[in-house]
């Protein structure tokens, strides 16, 4: 029987409906359609800089939520020397799935944005849990399950991630994630002569190297940042 059957009955098909309209409805502006369109696949038809296809930059383990790179966040080393700044950023924007930046966003919103979990024992003023809540509209508490407002606000407050409620300010760092990361740039003429790139090389090193090409273990913001310090050396 569903968890409410003696306060409302409802179909599951229909109940399901509803909850699902009014999550969207709680939903700040935009926010539903972002991560609506977000879809998880490669374009078919793009082959990169290199020759390759998006399932070339695949690989069977899955980044963690934290880790410091992804499987298109760098060149591989039998790619070396293949892919400029510009190159490796069309892999990144055509092979979403590929380069697992689909799961990470997932990942992030689901379990990196703070406010969006349940309060860890708590129970309602009809002492249920906040899972026992799923799926049900928990701003209907007082109207449709005859819950003290008082109530329906402590569930609302107390059970975020049941009844499927994330605020704009929940949302914002996963906006802030998307953003283009800012590039330190060195101010004078010629090469910065304090700057240690991700790895601790100085410029002198990319004089010998180049810079035109991503290497193996730089990202793309690392790249960036060096040309951006060693104006002399990456001309």
């Amino acid at each position: 029987m569903p968890k409410f059957a003696v306060l409302f009955v409802a179909p599951a098909a229909h109940a399901s409906r509803i909850a699902v309209q009014e999550h969207n409805d709680v939903v700040p502006v935009g926010w539903a359609a972002k991560l609506e369109s977000f879809q998880c696949k490669d374009d078919e038809n793009f082959v990169d800089a290199a020759g390759y296809k998006c399932s070339a930059w695949s690989t069977a383990e899955q980044k963690a939520v934290g880790a410091a790179m992804g499987p298109c966040d760098t060149v591989q080393k039998r790619m070396t020397g293949q892919y400029t700044v510009e190159a490796l950023e069309q892999v990144q924007i055509k092979c979403p799935k590929s380069c697992q930046s689909c799961s990470t966003v997932a990942n992030f919103v689901t379990t990196a944005v703070k406010g969006c979990e349940d309060a860890t024992g708590w129970v309602d003023e009809k002492s249920k849990t906040c899972t026992s809540w799923e799926g049900w509209s928990c701003d209907k508490a007082a109207s449709l399950f005859k819950y003290s407002i008082a109530g329906q606000d402590a569930l609302l407050k107390n059970c975020r991630k049941s009844c499927n409620i994330c605020t704009d300010a929940d949302l914002k760092a996963l906006q802030k994630s998307s953003e283009p990361v800012k590039i330190e740039a060195y101010a004078g003429a010629g090469d910065n002569p304090t700057f240690k790139d991700a790895k601790g090389y100085g410029c002198a090193t990319w004089k010998i190297t180049g810079c035109d090409k991503v290497s193996p273990g730089y990202t793309i913001t690392d790249m960036k940042t060096i040309k951006a310090n060693c104006k002399t050396s990456c001309p």
